[in-house]
């Protein structure tokens, strides 16, 4: 049954879209919802949502939500999982908007760029992805900070140096990303932006993706969050491969809830 959802962008009169996502964690397009200006209250029927806010200006900012069933327990304090109740209305966490300089450091990347010779992987139903910027670098510690202030204790305990990357549970991944203006990349988007950017170092990390998938053989959980990227050794680590079993542009399903000290982030938006 579907429940009344309140939310806000801050600032405040931003067009926003609500799409329910797959298992697998992309956006369903035929079953969007497009609100008036915000804030906005809306009927909407419990699951996670991708969700947009656009302003008048372009400066537009993409999120996930989720609008809980009505036994639901609050089970994260992420933006992207928070919720709370007034009245029966379920009030999502408030949007915050990014300046349009955002993406200032980050490197554009089409599907034009497939034409090097990629290894993408791709079906014939696949439509083309639209334009992204990508970060051109890892998220480091000192990246980090700018954003969230603090670290978190799961930082803390292994004593980073300002310039290393950061590794991060998913949750707190795409609470990070948020927070910055940006969002977790696709696997695709992920693998189509390995081309622009440069190639991995000894100490790169594998990569969460906002993609999911369910029931994977190497994941005790019923969904594994996708990780892309990193070393050969790191990755055939994680995944138990090997060397075989390596692909360069092979993804690896983890669990969500864990925190692995080999993956860690890069943004697009």
């Amino acid at each position: 049954m579907p429940r009344l959802v309140q939310l806000n962008t801050v600032p405040s009169g931003a067009k926003v879209a609500f799409a329910p996502l797959t298992e697998d964690g992309n956006p369903i397009a035929n079953r969007l919802v497009v609100s008036g200006n915000s804030p906005v209250k809306i009927k909407l029927l419990p699951g996670d949502y991708w969700v947009e806010a656009l302003l008048p200006d372009g400066r537009f900012h993409e999120v996930r939500r989720r609008v809980p069933t009505p036994d639901e327990i609050i089970g994260s304090t992420t933006r992207h999982l928070f919720w709370k109740l007034s009245n029966g209305t379920v009030l999502l966490p408030d949007i915050q908007i990014p300046s349009k300089e955002v993406n200032q450091q980050m490197v554009l990347v089409t599907d034009t760029d497939d034409s090097k010779g990629t290894q993408v992987s791709k079906s014939d139903n696949d439509e083309a992805l639209k334009p992204f910027y990508v970060d051109t670098q890892e998220i480091t510690a000192e990246e980090y900070l700018k954003v969230k202030h603090d670290l978190i204790l799961d930082l803390k305990n292994i004593h980073l140096q300002n310039e290393q990357p950061i590794p991060l549970k998913y949750d707190d991944a795409v609470e990070y990303a948020e927070a910055a203006g940006k969002r977790l990349p696709t696997v695709k988007e992920w693998q189509l932006a390995q081309l622009k950017l440069a190639p991995r170092t000894l100490n790169s990390l594998a990569k969460w993706t906002s993609t999911s998938v369910s029931s994977p053989s190497n994941v005790s959980s019923q969904t594994g969050q996708i990780a892309c990227g990193g070393t050969e050794r790191l990755v055939r680590n994680l995944a138990n491969l090997t060397a075989s079993d390596y692909a360069p542009n092979a993804w690896i399903a983890l669990r969500p809830n864990q925190f692995y000290s080999s993956v860690g982030i890069r943004c697009v938006q």
